[in-house]
């Protein structure tokens, strides 16, 4: 009977970290495999047998060995009362879902927001800004000092990108309108610049999570002025309520008639105690615990003030009417992407929407004081949008590198959607505009409502040196009306291929002892490249009597400089004296190479 052995052959995954320098061949030495050696501490990553763990340990040079732990990324969050109102199923698939499949998702409207100003670098509210303006400092820069005006945007916009949260309509633009200041207080003069700011530039929704107890002339002719002019207002009701639907606490400027005020619940959908009650209360939305973004570096809201008192950055949960409004305003925003119309024909569509809003709200059953209408239901809003029957295909997006390099191939992606009502039929074609030169052409069946990309692959063997203008352009379908947005361009810069060529600045052989009749030599290597475009390090064992290659070796190297110490190794060496080449082949990104053999023989 053949004996069995009881070594335990497996791998592990482990970092290992040196006290002093790196040496691979401590872990080789050992049976194991680094799998990468690290830049800037140091430690590499290996696998090593089970066995090898404890002599490893005693070897001076190293300092620790330690389990190489998967982690888990932080997913997407989809806040309770983004799903409270349903917005999830106007955009997604289902209940509950945190992924964007349908088109009506808020893309093509504008949601003027003022406030503190946003934290338009926040990476799930960056994709989605658009412009803005400081009416506070009184420059072009509306970025957060307090914190509020970020919170409300994520509810209104965050972006479906697996991390954070995710808000009501998680594609529409976002102007940042800074009238508030760092402590959350400002000027009517300020909100009303911002108003007009709002019309000025097109904006179809104000989102206004602010007010006042008293009345301002200005102010109501601003938020009548913009309703008029089909930009429709929304405020918070304000926060001191007391509960009782006989007692009215006025906020301003929801109270005026041509906002839409709106009122707070929590997740019993019962009305927040400190939500405002009156006859002016239109709709409430979800304003307790709400979790949304926070700048992600210090403001107000998260620096200044007793440790108690602070709120995280990045993300974090927030109470108050200013948390309903933006539930209301991102639906309404779903609500003009799903092609509303101009239904009484009064020339513009801001009254529309809000009649759909108010009529699709879900009752309480509680005093209309405290609920107004009820709790909006963004799925019930779309549902009771009448489709405009069109025509209307379009270049959604163009991505690629900002730049190549000269000789280089870069693939372009295309997104394309079916605005329109009916199964369209098209052509799209890539033009690089620099020489009127097609670099492909695809066709395209497109459902309504349905999204798609296209990848087109640029040789820019040949290409000038220079700026680029690619244009992704869609035959227009019959009868298709609106045809601006039919095409798209996008920047790409040809760069000179890199002149600079590696250098191979040591390259040393030394033979090590292994079990006979095996052969074994550590290859002691430095490489450089001024130019900053090291790729691959391939060292090669050639016999000399045979001229076989007995073993090689290839390491992926980046930046200026790398080092190592490789081994090469003779399995089937017979005897002393065998004779071998080893040549060493640095080469750059740009395939540019430098190349030195040796010649070496066995002791």
């Amino acid at each position: 009977m053949p004996l069995q052995s009881n070594v335990d052959n497996s791998k592990e995954k482990v970092i290992i970290g040196f006290n002093n320098e790196i040496k691979t061949s401590t872990i080789k030495n050992q049976n194991g495999e680094v799998t990468h050696k690290f830049e800037f501490i140091k430690a590499v990553s290996a696998k090593i047998p089970a066995q090898a763990k404890n002599a490893l340990k005693k070897n001076p040079n190293i300092e620790y060995i330690e389990k190489d732990r998967k982690v888990e990324a932080l997913g997407e969050t989809l806040p309770w009362g983004i799903d409270r109102i349903d917005a999830e199923k106007v955009w997604g698939d289902s209940d509950g879902t945190k992924e964007v499949t349908k088109n009506n998702n808020g893309s093509g409207v504008q949601v003027a927001i003022i406030d503190t100003g946003i934290d338009y670098t926040h990476p799930d509210l960056d994709e989605n800004y658009l412009d803005g303006y400081d009416f506070v400092n009184g420059d072009d820069d509306p970025k957060d000092d307090n914190g509020h005006g970020t919170h409300v945007a994520g509810t209104i916009a965050a972006i479906d990108n697996t991390e954070g949260v995710i808000g009501a309509a998680p594609k529409v633009g976002i102007y940042s309108i800074k009238a508030l200041d760092d402590e959350g207080s400002g000027y009517i003069s300020d909100i009303v610049a911002g108003i007009e700011w709002a019309i000025e530039n097109d904006a179809e929704v104000v989102s206004m999570s602010l007010g006042a107890s008293s009345e301002d002339e200005s102010l109501k002719n601003a938020v009548n002025k913009a309703y008029q002019n089909g930009t429709l207002p929304i405020a918070a009701a304000g926060n001191n309520g007391d509960g009782d639907a006989s007692t009215n606490e006025w906020s301003y400027p929801a109270a005026y008639d041509s906002v839409i005020a709106v009122g707070a619940t929590d997740k019993n959908n019962d009305v927040a105690s400190f939500s405002n009650s009156g006859p002016y209360l239109e709709v409430v939305a979800p304003g307790v615990k709400i979790l949304s973004t926070m700048p992600t570096y210090d403001v107000s809201m998260t620096s200044s003030g007793p440790p108690w008192t602070l709120y995280d950055k990045n993300y974090d949960e927030l109470s108050g009417t200013s948390m309903a409004c933006p539930h209301v305003s991102g639906t309404a925003a779903l609500v003009y992407s799903a092609g509303v119309e101009d239904y009484d024909g009064d020339g513009n569509t801001a009254d529309d929407v809000r009649e759909i809003l108010n009529s699709t709200a879900d009752d309480l059953g509680i005093n209309e004081n405290l609920q107004g209408e009820g709790i909006i239901n963004a799925t019930n809003a779309i549902n009771n949008v009448e489709p405009i029957e069109k025509h209307d295909i379009a270049v959604a997006a163009i991505n690629t590198t900002n730049e190549v390099i000269q000789g280089e191939e870069t693939n372009i992606i295309v997104t394309v959607e079916n605005q329109g009502t009916y199964l369209e039929n098209s052509n799209i074609t890539l033009t690089d505009e620099h020489d009127q030169e097609e670099i492909g052409n695809k066709s395209i069946e497109l459902d309504a409502g349905d999204s798609t990309t296209y990848e087109f692959t640029w040789d820019t063997t040949g290409e000038d040196t220079t700026n680029h203008t690619l244009n992704a352009s869609i035959d227009p379908v019959e009868n298709e009306t609106e045809i601006s947005d039919n095409s798209e361009n996008t920047t790409v810069k040809v760069e000179e291929p890199s002149l600079d060529t590696p250098e191979i600045d040591n390259f040393s052989i030394t033979e090590v002892n292994s079990p006979s009749p095996h052969v074994e030599f550590e290859i002691n290597w430095k490489v450089s490249d001024d130019g900053g475009n090291l790729k691959t390090v391939e060292i090669t064992l050639v016999e000399n009597d045979t001229d076989n290659v007995v073993d090689s070796e290839t390491i992926d190297i980046s930046g200026s400089i790398a080092s190592d110490i490789t081994t090469v190794k003779d399995k089937h060496a017979e005897g002393d004296g065998k004779k071998y080449e080893i040549t060493l082949i640095v080469t750059d990104n740009n395939s540019n190479q430098a190349e030195s053999t040796k010649r070496t023989e066995e002791s």
